[in-house]
């Protein structure tokens, strides 16, 4: 039978919501699976870092480690995008930015990337490099560079020049590159010595910069919670001033305090004991979390009120709301795409421990939780007897609807099996044929839904019949033409 263009679009859309609807992992720690396996190579995962992307999730950026002999070092970089990924450094490796003889690392796990696949990330180098060889190192997408270097002079602090610890790598669609830089060199006493780096300039430092809304300067910063926004235009920094220990902490967007300790939480009445974490999506939509002084947790978005310890967890199960029951805090920030479209995670009072964690859109409610079954190696059946144990870490949302998260894995006894990088369809793809989720439809789009199809990615049973077949290619070929709204 021919299906019209109408019917086959009709179709395709039907299965925007057809798409994946339970965990399926990218990469994973079981020896006997083939999701253990380095791209391009030989050796097997034995541990993940923390996953980065960029403001579309069109790229992602995860550091690994792997059961490679020396001289590797076992240490890994990859850039992905969807459900595949190249290796792009490899530990022990020559360092295609330095002299000859000097390796590649250990580089550390909080890397950042762009939609265009250039990434920034710090770490230091091995061979015949000299032990201060602490570098922020860029890629471009053609060449990399050192951004900044252990020893090197600090920009506009005369006599100030790089230690050995940076953090808080940041890169915005445009090449700008953000980081944090502390314990520093030089004249400066140990209480002035940490710095914001943006676009190679000094934005905020320790002991001197005064944020507006506060009188105090900044007397430490996160070494996590600094993030700039895709367009380089807007930033977002955890801090705390040098102020008495209950109004110390901060949230500060632009320069501007808008979130502080010993102040009153709004919605709740109560006085904000403490701040715990905080981030910013590459869109400028931020998030923070914390506690008040009558030990309710809450989570904001964009300074709006979100949830708090007793809310209804919304998509939840009957009665069920936040809580502390199993963890020391009930929120992780949260990671958007657009407006009111993000996910956080929450803890809840579900007296089952091994299911009290959860997955939530800010639309669609619960759409993973702990000891929900997954797919271990991505062929569409739950057969592996493999179920979420925790999340773990970092989580990013991309514009076409999916979640990528890593997390520890158990059987269904219970027993701690292994870690894995998974993902899964937290909401609807608002344009199906939008397969890589950049926003822009291309040819990449066509090789994002073949890599969807040769892997048997859900996504790709465009008709939603539940087979996969040159259909699918027609249906997706047909949403492509039509376009997106």
């Amino acid at each position: 039978m021919r299906l019209g263009i109408t019917a086959m679009t009709a179709a395709c859309f039907a299965c925007a919501t057809h798409a994946q609807q339970y965990p399926t992992v990218i990469f994973s720690e079981f020896t006997f699976s083939p999701t253990s396996l380095v791209p391009g190579g030989t050796d097997r995962f034995i541990g993940f870092g923390l996953p980065r992307a960029s403001d579309n999730g069109a790229y992602w950026i995860l550091d690994a480690f792997t059961d490679a002999a020396a001289p590797s070092v076992g240490a890994v970089k990859l850039v992905g995008s969807g459900s595949t990924a190249n290796l792009v450094l490899r530990s022990g490796n020559q360092a295609p930015w330095a002299p000859t003889g000097q390796t590649i690392g250990i580089t550390d796990s909080e890397d950042a990337i762009n939609r265009y696949g250039a990434f920034v990330f710090a770490g230091f180098l091995g061979g015949t490099a000299p032990l201060t060889s602490r570098q922020v190192v860029l890629f471009d997408g053609a060449a990399f560079s050192v951004l900044a270097q252990e020893g090197n002079a600090v920009p506009g602090v005369p006599g100030e020049v790089y230690g050995a610890k940076f953090h808080s790598m940041n890169i915005a669609n445009s090449g700008i590159a953000a980081f944090g830089a502390f314990d520093t060199v030089g004249a400066r006493p140990d209480n002035m010595d940490d710095f914001l780096i943006r676009d190679g300039a000094v934005i905020a430092s320790v002991g001197i910069t005064v944020p507006v809304n506060a009188i105090q300067p900044y007397g430490n910063f996160s070494k996590t919670d600094f993030f700039i926004s895709a367009d380089g235009s807007q930033w977002l920094l955890h801090a705390w001033l040098d102020a008495p220990t209950s109004s110390d902490g901060v949230i500060v967007v632009n320069g501007a305090v808008l979130l502080r300790e010993g102040n009153t939480f709004p919605i709740l009445g109560e006085t904000t004991r403490s701040i715990s974490r905080a981030s910013m999506s590459g869109n400028g939509d931020w998030f923070a979390v914390g506690d008040t002084t009558a030990n309710k947790d809450w989570l904001v978005y964009n300074n709006q009120f979100v949830a708090s310890t007793g809310s209804i967890v919304p998509g939840g199960l009957p009665g069920e709301t936040f809580g502390t029951e199993s963890f020391s805090y009930a929120f992780s920030p949260g990671r958007s795409v657009g407006p009111d479209d993000f996910t956080y995670v929450g803890v809840t009072n579900n007296p089952n421990h091994d299911e009290d964690e959860v997955f939530v859109h800010s639309t669609k409610g619960v759409f993973m939780r702990e000891n929900d079954q997954v797919d271990l190696n991505g062929d569409g059946i739950l057969n592996e007897n493999v179920f979420i144990h925790h999340f773990v870490g970092d989580s990013f949302l991309a514009a076409n609807g999916k979640l990528y998260t890593t997390c520890t894995l158990q059987n269904a006894s219970g027993t701690f099996l292994e870690q894995a990088f998974i993902v899964i369809q937290a909401r609807e793809n608002i344009c199906y044929a939008d397969c890589d989720g950049n926003t822009v439809l291309n040819i990449l789009d066509y090789i994002c839904f073949g890599n969807a199809y040769a892997t048997n990615d859900p996504y790709a049973d465009c008709d939603g019949n539940s087979v996969l077949n040159i259909l699918d290619y027609i249906c997706f070929g047909n949403a492509y033409a039509v376009g997106c709204p």
